[in-house]
């Protein structure tokens, strides 16, 4: 999985060497020499940062994932006893046996969010940014034994054969033959007109003929979206003969077929097509459905239609007679897609979960079961062995975590508005649902969890913090709310705060509280908040991008940016927060917390990101884990970290420490060289950590014309690689070393330096240190002009 980095992986790495001055001259010489090198090494800060921008990292380093829960239930497909559902990035094994009491039995993480799911007898293929081939055999666990980087949007099996269908090419064909090797062994697309984009949305067999419904997008700015259906000779499926199309006026979101009736998803209704003579379609009758529809199914002599308004239609299949009036009902969540075995419907219900409905009595169809699951979490805060998830508009949902690994739901409560953030406070729980306030929840019985309290709000709640009795509410637009919660059930307005235009996250440090402001023109607001019914701006400072969220630490707060990365602020002059150190971002950080010098963030597009503030003025990547779903908050308990990334679950991980590498260059001869000279230096590189190393480090040796104006130039005919990955500690004396000089660096004047880990392939506590230069010393490449040899001799 290779993902971006959204912290800049390496401030300068630069470490000073004292200078020996021995005689008035010299002294004068060396002074002048420092007010260059002092220029040159500002602008060498410069371009190591901007360099730092390209790293892009193989995997994650220093943070170990322990466990996955939730997720928003997006797949489901039906294999003989048992269900598949895609619940986030799990494929999770469902048992059925009894139906109304369906139980999760066994599950695979995959690295992103499972779409869809096809299975082929003891084969399941899932996609999940690309796909994946799993072995569901029962009676073992599931073993992911192949991969294809494919992108599609709908699966279909036909014997050995899988079809993906999606964006061009329509229709990829891989052969399950042999699941350890499956292969891509055709790929094409449905002629269309120039301008025309299609995407395959279904498809069906019938004989040899397959029809295909597609979505037909005219690349001309104005037109609607239009759609149809193809039909393709199948005789060979690796080679098909296009037969023709047929246009439609509305988009084709899917197609199933009854025998010589095929029925075709439109927006608001479906079509019925006689294919008694495949060549040529007739259209029969057509049925209302709802106007967001997904996903058509034929089980048990219905026609099922899943909406995304929540709704299920059921029509009695009558032959090429129209169905009669469907039978319709409303489920809890928003539907992804259905599948059915004999008399039941599995219904994958989004942020509800799974859901399964018996339509076995005619006239009725009726829910009988579901397996829960958390489908939009956006925080979660954690007390003692309980976790309260803010699940969007699923909302409130009370979890056990008794073990910190494995999460299980005790009970949910629906909230007014989406639940965003989550405070807690002894047996109450406030949670900001953004335009409809602030609600209240008594969860002294955390398996019922329930509502006692609402206050409406004027702006829009975002971000929450508690003083006492008094909880501080970042209102949005509003500014800031003090609320005076002595009655939890009946909080009411104390204060409020105008000054900050756009207040969106708070944090209490003290008798002082901290505001950032997205639209005030000041980063972050400093308050004066000792008397909690009168807080008072005591500072300001302004910031670069827009600030989300904040976490306080010693003397030091942290600020996510969304879309500048993460600032450090010190704040240990009152009244006078100070920017300290910046690190750039490639994401969007939205969420931040603090662990003595860590800074832990959560990125919606890049997972989690972990930065270390041990030289506050250089803050550097100290880990990573890429994460399906879009990652919002980053909690700590229990020596772990929870991160809610809505559709995407939590997921649990714990931070294991980042290393060090320090580089020391003590001298070095000769001062004179020449392609294929030996050089020696003494000095050392040491390197200690917590954990294994992810990959050797390199050693290079490097000259320079000026430190900083001008990109340096290696030296040594190859890099050398000091340790191995899972070493935990070395020293490394460079008078061990022998290194050879190039050939290909031109005759002059340089500057010598030693620098290890350039590329910045492990993520370090400090960065600022893996590099050291000879400034006062230069190195010839060829001879040294005789005055300066003059000079070297005199002294």
């Amino acid at each position: 999985m290779n993902r971006t980095l959204p912290f800049s992986a390496a401030e300068a790495k630069q470490n000073g060497s004292r200078l020996h001055v021995e005689s008035r001259e010299q002294a004068r010489y060396v002074i002048h020499c420092a007010g260059k090198v002092f220029l040159a090494v500002v602008l060498w800060l410069v371009c190591l940062e901007a360099r730092a921008w390209q790293f892009e990292p193989a995997q994650a380093q220093h943070v170990e994932l322990r466990g996955q829960f939730g997720g928003a239930c997006r797949a489901v497909a039906v294999a003989s006893d048992r269900v598949l559902a895609g619940m986030g990035p799990r494929l999770v094994s469902v048992e059925v046996t009894i139906p109304t009491q369906p139980v999760e039995r066994q599950s695979l993480l995959l690295p992103a969010l499972v779409t869809e799911i096809a299975v082929s007898g003891d084969v399941a293929a899932v996609l999940a940014n690309g796909l994946w081939i799993v072995d569901i055999a029962a009676g073992g666990p599931f073993r992911e034994t192949g991969y294809l980087p494919l992108t599609g949007e709908h699966l279909l099996t036909s014997g050995t054969l899988l079809f993906v269908l999606g964006r061009p090419p329509n229709i990829q064909v891989v052969s399950l033959r042999y699941p350890v090797q499956p292969f891509c062994a055709a790929a094409y697309s449905i002629p269309g007109e120039p301008r025309d984009f299609l995407i395959a949305t279904g498809m069906v067999f019938k004989d040899r003929y397959a029809y295909v419904s597609y979505i037909r997008q005219i690349m001309n700015p104005g037109f609607p979206t239009l759609g149809g259906y193809a039909i393709l000779d199948m005789s060979d499926p690796k080679s098909p003969l296009f037969l023709g199309s047929y246009f439609l006026a509305k988009p084709a979101l899917g197609i199933a077929r009854d025998g010589n009736v095929l029925f075709l998803l439109l927006s608001g209704q479906v079509q019925l097509l006689d294919i008694s003579n495949p060549l040529a379609p007739q259209l029969v009758a057509e049925m209302p459905t709802g106007y967001a529809p997904r996903a058509l199914r034929i089980a048990n002599g219905r026609l099922l239609v899943a909406d995304e308004a929540s709704t299920i239609w059921a029509y009695e299949l009558q032959g090429t007679s129209p169905p009669s009036d469907p039978v319709r009902t409303t489920t809890r969540g928003i539907l992804w897609g259905v599948d059915a075995s004999g008399h039941r419907l599995y219904a994958a219900d989004g942020p509800a979960g799974l859901s399964v409905w018996d339509f076995r009595t005619t006239g009725t169809l009726a829910e009988i079961g579901s397996l829960p699951t958390l489908g939009a979490v956006n925080d979660v805060a954690i007390e003692g062995d309980l976790a309260f998830a803010a699940d969007g508009w699923a909302g409130l949902i009370s979890l056990d975590l008794s073990d910190p690994d494995w999460p299980r739901i005790l009970g949910r409560v629906p909230t007014v508005g989406p639940a965003a953030d989550v405070l807690t406070s002894g047996p109450h729980i406030y949670v900001a649902e953004g335009p409809s306030g602030l609600e209240t929840f008594d969860v002294s019985n955390p398996e019922r969890p329930r509502s006692i309290g609402l206050w409406p709000t004027n702006g829009l709640v975002a971000g929450l913090a508690r003083l006492g009795r008094y909880v501080f509410v970042a209102n949005g637009p509003a500014g800031l709310a003090v609320l005076d919660a002595a009655d939890p059930a009946h909080p009411h307005l104390a204060a409020e705060l105008l000054e900050p235009l756009s207040a969106e996250s708070v944090v209490i440090a003290g008798d002082r509280a901290f505001v950032s402001d997205q639209a005030g023109g000041f980063g972050l607001l400093e308050l004066d908040v000792a008397e909690p019914t009168s807080p008072t701006v005591i500072g300001r400072m302004r910031g670069e991008g827009a600030p989300v969220h904040l976490a306080v630490g010693a003397d030091r707060v942290a600020i996510a940016e969304a879309g500048a990365g993460l600032r450090l602020a010190d704040i240990s002059k009152r009244g006078k927060p100070v920017p300290l150190g910046r690190v750039p971002t490639q994401g969007w950080l939205q969420g931040v917390a603090m662990e003595g010098e860590i800074i832990h963030g959560a990125d919606v597009n890049l997972g989690y990101r972990a930065a270390s503030a041990a030289d506050p003025y250089r803050p550097c990547v100290a880990g990573f884990l890429p994460l399906a779903g879009r990652a919002r908050r980053v909690r700590l308990a229990h020596g772990r970290l929870y991160l809610a990334c809505g559709e995407a679950g939590i997921y649990i991980a714990r931070y294991r420490g980042a290393p060090d590498l320090s580089v020391r260059l003590e001298t070095y001869e000769p001062q004179d060289v020449v392609a294929g000279t030996e050089i020696r230096l003494t000095g050392a590189v040491t390197f200690h950590t917590p954990v294994p190393l992810p990959t050797s480090a390199t050693l290079k040796v490097m000259v320079s014309e000026s430190v900083g104006f001008t990109p340096p130039r290696q030296l040594l005919c190859q890099p050398v690689l000091l340790g191995n990955p899972g070493t935990t500690s070395a020293v490394v004396d460079l008078a061990t070393l022998r290194f050879v000089t190039l050939a290909a660096v031109p005759r002059g004047k340089y500057t010598l330096g030693v620098v290890v880990d350039e590329e910045n392939a492990i993520a370090e506590r400090v960065e600022s240190n893996n590099m050291d230069w000879a400034l006062n010393r230069p190195l010839y490449v060829g001879r040294r002009p005789l005055a300066a040899r003059a000079w070297e001799n005199y002294r």
